[in-house]
């Protein structure tokens, strides 16, 4: 994302760290609401789960963050089929 926002000018690394998040909290909201309407749908919240020591750039997180984010997925997976090995 990085390079298209400083192609609109948008070069302060705090205002494209904001404008990431922002498209993140409002694409997690999108996600809550789609998910009560589909019995096999499920949103993991993973939002807050890393520091900023975490990310890699501006959307990817580094490999520690990758494994928090899939150790999150893999309990809510472990949930719903209560059979699979827990993290």
């Amino acid at each position: 994302m990085k390079p298209y926002l400083e192609a609109k000018g948008i070069n302060k690394s705090s205002d494209q760290q904001a404008i990431v998040w922002f498209l993140l909290d409002r694409f997690s909201q999108m996600l809550q609401k789609i998910e009560p309407s589909n019995e096999r749908f499920y949103h993991v919240r993973t939002q807050g789960t890393l520091t900023k020591s975490k990310w890699g750039d501006e959307i990817h997180p580094t490999k520690v963050g990758f494994e928090k984010i899939a150790s999150k997925i893999q309990a809510a997976i472990c949930e719903e089929f209560d059979y699979l090995p827990k993290p």
